[in-house]
């Protein structure tokens, strides 16, 4: 009783599994996320080395031209 139990749990997930992947070859390809890095390069400062002042290499110009 316990090995036609085994087989049949075999084949029943076998036949899930098959079932699956078929599902997901057939899928429509993902749309890839637009990745935003939230840093507003009109602001960037290239004068100002990343590496000795971060705040003022990312913010310079918006600091330079806001009272």
């Amino acid at each position: 009783m316990k090995r036609y139990f085994a087989k049949a749990l075999t084949i029943s997930l076998a036949a899930g599994i098959a079932s699956g992947c078929a599902t997901v070859a057939n899928a429509p390809p993902a749309e890839k996320a637009l990745m935003v890095s939230g840093i507003d390069l009109q602001y960037v400062d290239k004068s100002v080395r990343a590496q000795d002042d971060f705040f003022k290499h990312v913010s310079g110009q918006w600091l330079a031209n806001t009272e």
